[in-house]
């Protein structure tokens, strides 16, 4: 800040700018920056001669707009601020001051002016914006800008102390000067020409430019003050171009100067020969590779911390600097630290104003593109526009369901994910729902430990916001997750609480429609359930009209086969019990044969005939295999009779402990004649891994049933394999297991043509049948689903594979239930 005398209160009054352009928030921005470039008012006639002063106000009325309506205070606007606006080629027809960004203006009461350092220093806390000047009723008399304040400052410095030079061995100080009144006008238009521009680059190079026209010397380089590795000369002003060091990394030698501090004096480092500095040889070489011997370092100072450095050098020669040239560039280099800080803050408002433009669009841009979205779609399309307006990595909207939340729709990186439900508790959502808002800009991870969410996402930062329903009922949230730290802006918020109300509402539509729809789907429900009623009695009547005529066929088929048994077993009886006695007469009748021809050695010519013909020997040494023959038959009769009896009487019997091998045994036989093969397809193999079953509870005649529908299905399957390939090896295994000590299993697998997907679907169900019309009724495989699950409590399961076969599994408990 300048050292500042007092200027007493006439002259202060004379640094305000009266008459100042006020407008309302209303107003259009044309109309505003027509404004400012209409002639104004205050500029007096041909015949009056214009004051610097009066000058200065008119040009600072023509450069700053104040906004203000009844009883209060926007803020203020520059020409800078409206630039963009005055060079846009889009419409702004319906486009109002009020939509600028603003900041609130500090104000000062006309009557009890503070002093000049008190100015400088509000100035200066409003970022050089001017300060509006009150009357006792609050009402605006004018602006104190820096602009009209500055000369005063200038004019009005204290002298400083003296500056004890660098020793020189080529030149001897000369006497300081005293600044004369010819110079303060030009340092003031040099200062007015710093200040000319709010271009950062344009500023710096300017004050680069001066400096070097009020010293002469060889070079005038300003970099900032960062790391040697970072820092570069960014301005120059060179007096031979071939020794520039623009764009140039910065010697450590020239950024850390504490080995200069015994040259430290006023804020400066001032040095007449580098060859003359003692124990620093080091940091001499650096600056040498510049061609430094001389120099004289400022710092920059924003906000009272050092933003950069101005080097002024000499190349080849000593100098001797002056106190006056000193003084000079201290107050230029403290007017470009405040140029710069102005530029900064412009360039800051202008990117600030961009981004403002750019969420506008969005913002347009996104109730346009949702403006006709309903349900899903808008759900959907809203957080996809949010991610992109935003630019955020997660957008997620849900609704609530108790403790749960179930996402409506989640974008991730700008793309729609599935949807899925997640806990509440122990999340940012949880703070939400509590407290309807909940902001956390980065560590979200660590205030939310439990959240394994957060992790997955890489969230960094979140932003979220509740949804109400029509009785204030919070029924969702909508929040953005980014993976970097975020800014709650007022844009976001705005945003994104426009989109949660309208969310709100389309989920409230549709619980409406819901609950329409629900009701309708209520009353159809009623007729269907009617319907489907009486069509379930229907096909509950069908199977048990299937069931019983199936059962009375089982019945009369066991009573067939018995009497059929019966009447066979007699017979086979009969001649079983005569073949042994038919052996031994056959033996006597050997032996006697046998002692004619060892007696009678030479038969009479017409036995000798007949034994020939009959071949006598070979029927004596035949016809005991005959009869072993004759015997084996009426054994395997026996056995095929046995096993229908016993398949017989199983269909009469109740629940018992039975044998399983003996029952599928019992089957096999009765089936042997298809496991036989067709004539010119090979027999079926039967392979029988039988376990060590336990006796069974069961049903043996329902079990029978089941074992004669899953065995016939089983060869049907290889005999259409054996249509395809009339050479094909059919194979029937039968596996028997213990599964745990309550329960076994049956495998009956077969590798014919198996069953696609679809059927095995339905393969349960009754009145399903692949089979031609009249060959298959449809109900033997769901009489033995009902027979295995209902009437033993166990399972029946089936796996097929299209071209390998097929595997039907029983399990049945070893106990039934009512045992």
């Amino acid at each position: 800040m300048p050292n500042t005398t007092p200027i007493n209160a006439a002259k202060l009054k004379t640094v305000i700018t009266e008459q100042p352009i006020v407008v309302a928030p209303h107003t259009p921005i044309r109309a505003a920056i027509a404004r400012l470039n209409a002639p104004q008012a205050a500029k007096p006639t041909t015949s009056e001669i214009e004051t610097p002063t009066q000058v200065l106000h008119r040009d600072l009325r023509s450069r700053y707009l104040i906004v203000a309506e009844t009883e209060k205070l926007l803020g203020i606007l520059s020409a800078q601020d409206l630039l963009p606006y005055a060079a846009s080629e889009q419409s702004l027809a319906h486009q109002t001051v009020s939509q600028l960004p603003m900041v609130p203006p500090t104000t000062v009461m006309g009557d009890t002016l503070p002093n000049a350092q008190q100015l400088w220093v509000l100035l200066q806390q409003n970022h050089l914006r001017p300060l509006l000047v009150l009357d006792q009723a609050n009402n605006i008399t004018g602006f104190l800008a820096y602009e009209s304040l500055s000369p005063y400052l200038l004019m009005q410095q204290a002298a400083p102390t003296p500056v004890v030079l660098a020793a020189s061995s080529e030149a001897s100080p000369s006497a300081p000067k005293s600044q004369n009144s010819s110079e303060a006008p030009q340092i003031a238009d040099r200062i007015a020409h710093i200040h000319a521009s709010l271009d950062v680059q344009t500023t710096l190079a300017t004050l680069a430019t001066e400096i070097h026209t009020v010293l002469g010397c060889d070079r005038v380089a300003i970099y900032p003050s960062s790391s040697p590795d970072e820092s570069t000369v960014i301005a120059e002003t060179a007096t031979d171009s071939t020794r520039s060091v623009l764009h140039q990394p910065v010697p450590e030698a020239a950024l850390r100067l504490d080995w200069l501090e015994p040259y430290h004096q006023d804020n400066c480092w001032i040095v007449g020969d580098l060859q003359t500095v003692d124990g620093s040889t080091a940091q001499s070489k650096q600056l040498a590779q510049w061609g430094i011997r001389a120099q004289l370092i400022a710092p920059l100072m924003l906000d009272g911390e050092t933003w950069g450095f101005v080097l002024m050098s000499e190349h080849d020669r000593p100098r001797q600097w002056q106190l006056e040239a000193i003084e000079q560039v201290a107050q230029l280099v403290q007017e470009g630290a405040i140029a710069l800080q102005q530029a900064q803050a412009y360039e800051q408002s202008q990117t600030e104003l961009q981004g403002q433009q750019k969420i506008e669009r969005q913002l347009q841009r996104v109730l346009e593109v949702t403006a006709n979205k309903m349900g899903s779609e808008f759900f959907e399309t809203s957080v996809l526009q949010l991610s992109e307006a935003l630019d955020v990595a997660h957008v997620i909207l849900t609704e609530r369901k108790g403790p749960m939340l179930r996402t409506l729709a989640f974008a991730m990186d700008n793309v729609l994910q599935p949807t899925f439900e997640y806990p509440i508790k122990d999340t940012p959502c949880e703070k939400v729902m509590a407290t309807g808002e909940f902001f956390c800009a980065c560590f979200v991870q660590k205030h939310f430990p439990k959240d394994k969410d957060l992790i997955l996402l890489g969230a960094e930062s979140y932003l979220g916001f509740s949804m109400y329903g029509a009785q204030g009922e919070t029924v969702g949230h909508l929040c953005v997750l980014d993976r970097e730290p975020i800014l709650r802006s007022e844009w976001a918020v705005r945003l994104m609480r426009a989109f949660a109300a309208r969310a709100s509402a389309e989920l409230e539509r549709q619980q409406a429609i819901a609950d329409l729809q629900a009701l309708n789907q209520e009353l159809e429900a009623k007729v269907a359930e009617r319907t489907a009623d009486l069509q379930r009695s229907y096909q509950q009547l069908q199977e048990a009209q299937v069931q019983l005529v199936q059962s009375e066929k089982m019945s009369s088929l066991g009573q067939l086969v018995a009497g059929v048994a019966h009447e066979i077993n007699n017979p086979v009886s009969f001649i079983y019990g005569n073949l042994a006695p038919c052996l031994d007469y056959v033996h006597d009748l050997s032996h006697l044969i046998e002692l004619y021809q060892a007696q009678y050695p030479q038969p009479t010519p017409e036995i000798a005939d007949f034994i020939e013909e009959a071949d006598i020997p070979y029927l004596l040494e035949d016809f005991p295999h005959l009869i072993q023959s004759m015997s084996t038959g009426a054994t395997r009769i026996q056995s095929i009779v046995q096993s229908l009896r016993t398949f017989s009487y199983a269909q009469q019997e109740g629940c018992k402990a039975i044998d399983l091998h003996e029952n599928l045994d019992n089957t096999l036989v009765i089936l042997q004649n298809r496991l036989n093969g067709r004539a010119g397809n090979p027999a079926i193999q039967v392979v029988k891994n039988y376990a060590a079953l336990p006796a069974m509870e069961c049903f043996s005649g329902l079990l029978n049933q089941v074992f004669m529908n899953l065995l016939s299905n089983a060869i049907d399957a290889i005999e259409h394999r054996q249509d395809e390939d009339a050479a094909y090896q059919g194979c029937l295994t039968i596996t028997t297991q213990v599964v745990n000590p309550q329960s076994v299993a049956i495998a009956i697998q077969d590798n014919g043509v198996g069953m696609p997907p679809e059927t095995q679907e339905q393969v349960f169900n009754p009145f399903f049948t692949t089979k031609p019309v009249g060959v298959g009724t449809g109900m033997g495989l769901s009489i033995s689903y009902k027979i295995v699950t209902g009437d033993h409590n166990g399972t029946l399961t089936c796996a097929s594979v299209v071209g390998e076969g097929t595997t039907f599994r029983v399990e049945l408990p070893q106990q039934q239930a009512s045992s």
